[in-house]
């Protein structure tokens, strides 16, 4: 596992928690919109460190 899996997964661990009231519908569309901006994040982060080298 990666640095950033484990950063996922406790991000994702924490936000099941806070939103453990939501119906499944809103928890699904949060999860996917969370997803998303991480994932975006962890390829701008990328593409920094590539223009780094």
């Amino acid at each position: 596992m990666t640095y950033a899996d484990q950063i996922i997964e406790e991000i994702t661990d924490f936000l099941t928690e806070k939103t453990k009231d939501l119906d499944n519908q809103t928890f699904k569309e949060v999860m996917t919109e969370v997803e998303l901006n991480i994932s975006d994040q962890l390829t701008a982060l990328e593409e920094d460190e590539a223009n780094e080298d």
